[in-house]
């Protein structure tokens, strides 16, 4: 590697948004060594981020393994990590989606249950705040008012029976609204049909 594949993979970066900085850790540290272990797999399935503050603060992942497709093992080790002090604040989710902050809150749900659940930014006070008949699909708010998206579960290869399927009997799809004040569902809009 050289410093022109430094520099044209810095340039790719900063190209797609992202911000990087890339130091001089000391003498017998190298940036191009690091980037040489940099690899494109799709290991803890990284899905969601909420911002605060413009800036990235919570993600979810599937999984808190580092091999790749580990997530597709559906084990329930999924996380909520805050961005900030790069540390897991919720942990032992299967397949968490979606998160946001919302007026001091993390909201996020976990897809496979149709459950959407809060808690404070250090993982605390974690909330059930609905548990919704379908399989969750889009989380945003406007006021006190958190709108859910709702779509019928997929087949997907290798993956276990939803626990949502065990709750109901037909999912639904639609959106839902969901008064945070309250922690209570006020309206819905189902969809029908093929």
């Amino acid at each position: 590697a050289s410093q022109d594949t430094l520099y044209d993979f810095v340039s790719a970066l900063r190209n797609t948004g992202f911000r990087i900085a890339i130091d001089d850790y000391g003498a017998d540290d190298s940036d191009i060594g690091r980037i040489n272990e940099l690899k494109p797999d799709d290991s803890c399935h990284l899905n969601g981020m909420a911002m605060r503050d413009g800036q990235p603060a919570f993600v979810t992942t599937f999984c808190s393994d580092d091999k790749p497709t580990a997530w597709r093992a559906f084990k329930g080790d999924g996380t909520v990590m805050s961005v900030a002090d790069n540390r897991i604040i919720v942990e032992d989710l299967l397949m968490p989606h979606s998160p946001r902050w919302i007026q001091g809150w993390v909201y996020l749900y976990v897809s496979v249950h149709g459950r959407v659940w809060r808690c404070r930014e250090d993982g605390s006070e974690r909330t059930l705040v609905a548990e919704l008949p379908g399989y969750t699909r889009g989380l945003d708010h406007l006021g006190s008012l958190l709108f859910v998206g709702l779509s019928l579960p997929r087949a997907s290869e290798g993956a276990p029976r939803l626990p949502l399927l065990d709750r109901i009997d037909a999912a639904t799809s639609g959106f839902w609204v969901v008064d945070l004040e309250q922690l209570s569902e006020v309206a819905w809009l189902m969809f029908t049909g093929d």
